[in-house]
């Protein structure tokens, strides 16, 4: 039994590298193509029972990864019988920016678009943590979490207020970061000072 164990240990230790450090498939999002999806009902739209069990339906979450951190990258966020918003920062550390495009086709868009530079829309469309929702337009969602970094387009295809959101939309850039090294003192109520 002891050699068995032994002739198992050592092949195991001539195993590649590659082999027992690879990866694991965090699902991330194919880039440059059409998708389609549907959130509902609005997020704060619920009641307490499906409050409880998370997000579900409300958010958009693009890879497996940010599923496991609880951490969507896009929401259908309402107080309910009022305004319906995208919101992109569900947590206090994050930095996630959304932008109104108006009404242009996603298929028109490449990734130099995010800033609505082309004099074919209105170029002084702002970033806001979020922004209000309106039938046909498309907006430019920026990506800055902690451990999560890219940005996409979503089209609003069918809007029913605090029920349903009907959406195609198109990842441009998505990757997962690892910190290597932080300043430390970081809070978000410091101001600067000399």
């Amino acid at each position: 039994m002891k050699s068995l164990l032994l002739a198992a240990s050592l092949l195991l230790m001539a195993s590649p590298a590659s082999v027992q450090n690879k990866p694991r498939d965090l699902n991330l999002p194919v880039l440059h193509k059409i998708q389609k999806t549907t959130l509902s009902p609005s997020y704060d739209c619920r009641t307490p029972e499906e409050t409880a069990k998370g997000y579900a339906n409300t958010a958009l979450f693009l890879s497996d990864y940010s599923r496991q951190m609880n951490s969507p990258e896009l929401l259908f966020h309402s107080i309910c019988q009022s305004t319906n918003y995208f919101l992109g920062k569900t947590a206090g550390d994050q930095l996630d920016v959304i932008a109104d495009f108006g009404e242009v086709p996603l298929n028109d868009l490449a990734p130099s678009d995010v800033w609505g530079l082309r004099p074919t829309w209105d170029s002084s469309a702002n970033f806001r943590d979020m922004v209000k929702i309106h039938s046909g337009h498309t907006y430019a969602v920026l990506i800055n979490k902690g451990d999560i970094r890219g940005f996409f387009f979503v089209q609003v295809m069918e809007h029913i207020p605090n029920q349903k959101l009907d959406l195609e939309y198109v990842v441009m850039d998505y990757a997962i970061l690892r910190e290597e090294q932080r300043s430390p003192g970081f809070d978000w109520s410091t101001k600067g000072h000399n």
